[in-house]
C-alpha cells in the first residue's frame, strides 16, 4: 500500500471520530447523572422543596460532586486580637457527604505567619436512608449509558477489528471527558456560595482531575462495548467476517462438460 493511501485512511478515519457527539455525550453524562441523583435524594427524602427550588437544586449539585469524588471546599477567616496582636483564624474543611471530611485550622499573624496548624478528618452525616453505594455509582452509570450509545450508534464498525475498537474507543472517552469537564469546572463557578467571612464551592483541583478520569475511563470502556454490540447486531464477526459473503471463484458453480459433445 502507497504513503499516499495510508495518509488517505487515516484521514477518512480521523473525519469519522466521533468528536461532537462524544463532547455532547459527556454533558448528557453529568446532566443526566445530576437529574437521576435528584430523584434519589428527593425519593429518599433528603432532599426537600421547603427552602426554595434553587437552594434545593444547590445543595444536591453539591452532594453530585462528591458522589464522583469532589469535596465540598470552605474556607473561614475570623480576625482576633489576642496579647495586643491582631491574628487570623483561617479554617479550611474538605467535605464530602458520602466519604468524610478533612480540615485544617490556623492561626497566623496578619502578615501570614503561622503561629498555630491543628488538622482533623472524621465521617461525615448519612445522606439518607439510601446505602453510599448508591450515591458513588450514579455518575459511573450515567457515563457508561451515555458511552454504550455512543458506541453503538455514532461509531461506525466495519468489522471487529480490535485496533478499531480501540481507537474510536479512545477517542470517544477523550471527547467526552472534554464535555464532562466543561459542565464540572463549569457548574463550580455557579455553585459558589459566600458568607460573613466564609465562601463555599466545590473544590476546583479534584472537578478537573476527577471531571477527566470518570469520563476518560468509563467513557472508554463503554463506548468499546457499544462498539462490540454494535458488530455483533450487524453479524460482523471479524476483519473477513464480509469476505465470507461474498462468493469465490472456488465457489462458483462451474457447468460440467458433457462427454456428447465431443463426439463428432
Amino acid at each position: 500500500m502507497s504513503d499516499a493511501s495510508r495518509d488517505g485512511g487515516r484521514l477518512d478515519r480521523l473525519e469519522e471520530l466521533p468528536i461532537v457527539d462524544g463532547f455532547l455525550a459527556g454533558l448528557g453524562g453529568f446532566l443526566g447523572g445530576y437529574v437521576v441523583f435528584v430523584g434519589l435524594l428527593v425519593g429518599s427524602g433528603a432532599l426537600t422543596f421547603s427552602q426554595g427550588l434553587t437552594t434545593a437544586l444547590r445543595s444536591a449539585a453539591q452532594v453530585f460532586y462528591n458522589a464522583f469524588n469532589v469535596p465540598t471546599y470552605t474556607r473561614q477567616t475570623l480576625r482576633i486580637e489576642q496579647s495586643g496582636q491582631v491574628q487570623e483564624q483561617v479554617t479550611e474543611v474538605w467535605s464530602n457527604s458520602v466519604t468524610g471530611f478533612q480540615s485544617i485550622t490556623r492561626t497566623q499573624l496578619v502578615d501570614g505567619e503561622v503561629v498555630n496548624e491543628v488538622s482533623g478528618g472524621g465521617t461525615a452525616p448519612t445522606v439518607s436512608a439510601l446505602p453510599d453505594v448508591v450515591y458513588l455509582a450514579v455518575p459511573i452509570l450515567a457515563i457508561v449509558a451515555v458511552g454504550v450509545v455512543l458506541g453503538y450508534r455514532a461509531i461506525e464498525v466495519d468489522a471487529l477489528d480490535p485496533n478499531e475498537i480501540v481507537f474510536g474507543s479512545v477517542a470517544a472517552g477523550v471527547a467526552m471527558a472534554a464535555g464532562f469537564l466543561a459542565l464540572s469546572l463549569g457548574v463550580s463557578f455557579v455553585l459558589v456560595r459566600t458568607g460573613e467571612n466564609a465562601v463555599l464551592y466545590p473544590a476546583r483541583s479534584e472537578a478537573v482531575l476527577y471531571g477527566i478520569a470518570y469520563p476518560l475511563v468509563g467513557g472508554t470502556a463503554s463506548a468499546a462495548l457499544g462498539q462490540v454490540l454494535q458488530g455483533q447486531g450487524t453479524g460482523r464477526d471479524g476483519p473477513d467476517s464480509d469476505e465470507a459473503d461474498e462468493p469465490t471463484e472456488d465457489r462458483v458453480a462451474r457447468p460440467v462438460d458433457d462427454p456428447a459433445d465431443g463426439e463428432e
